[in-house]
């Protein structure tokens, strides 16, 4: 018999017989208390979860703004090569080919005129020999004439030539002004998708870190609230001693 049921017993003594011994019971319990409540032991509290970085962001694998498909990827070049032309002092690939077929025509342009010179004086030399005219200094005056017209016809050929580069020139510098035109937009929505991605893993991010530390801090709470509920009884049903 513990001391708290010794001093029930003088009690009962005092009393005597079977009602002592019932009042003796009662006093002792009241003295020692009731059975004792298992107060759960402390749980840690909750840290960031694993999902987010030191930073709070989600980590790398988790965000899609790290992602560079094969698409973003042809999007991202098309977009370099069109500034590249945009932005290019000289002409354009497509204008190049253009001014490149112009050269050719000239230069087939300028072989024909030197053989139609010299087919020319050909023909009228032999055409004064057969009348018998044909002297050296007819001669010589034939050539000098046909020469002249052959220049003039090269200087048409190259003027028409040189217009041809001008217009060529001029059609290209309007294409890349219209092409930086649309690369204003091109850019945009290209920031605009970046941009996109970026908020979405922003908030995937708070979304991650607000879920995951919700349900911990509830955890915390009900651990909390259990202990001091043991606790308050444990203190209600302490007895005396």
């Amino acid at each position: 018999m513990g001391l708290l049921g010794l001093a029930g017993g003088v009690v009962g003594g005092i009393y005597g017989g079977p009602a002592g011994a019932a009042i003796g019971s009662q006093v002792g319990g009241s003295l020692e208390g009731g059975p004792k409540t298992a107060v759960p032991g402390a749980i840690a509290k909750p840290t960031r979860p694993s999902l987010l970085g030191d930073d709070n962001f989600v980590k790398d694998q988790f965000a899609i703004s790290n992602l560079n498909t094969q698409g973003q990827q042809n999007a991202q070049a098309g977009i370099k090569d069109l500034t590249g032309i945009a932005n290019s002092q000289s002409a354009s690939p497509y204008a190049q080919s253009i001014m490149d077929a112009n050269a050719l025509s000239r230069n087939t342009l300028q072989d024909n005129i030197s053989d139609s010179q010299a087919s020319n004086l050909a023909t009228s030399q032999a055409n004064l020999a057969m009348k018998g005219g044909l002297t050296s200094g007819a001669s010589e005056r034939m050539n000098s004439q046909l020469g002249i017209n052959a220049m003039n016809q090269r200087q048409d050929v190259n003027r028409q030539a040189s217009l041809n580069n001008l217009n060529t020139m001029a059609q290209d510098n309007q294409m890349k002004l219209g092409l930086k035109q649309d690369l204003v937009n091109m850019n945009m929505n290209q920031a605009q998708f970046d941009n996109a991605n970026k908020q979405f893993d922003i908030g995937n991010s708070l979304n991650t870190s607000m879920n995951f530390y919700n349900q911990d801090m509830q955890q915390y709470g009900a651990n909390q609230m259990a202990r001091a509920q043991a606790q308050a009884a444990n203190a209600a049903s302490g007895g005396l001693f």
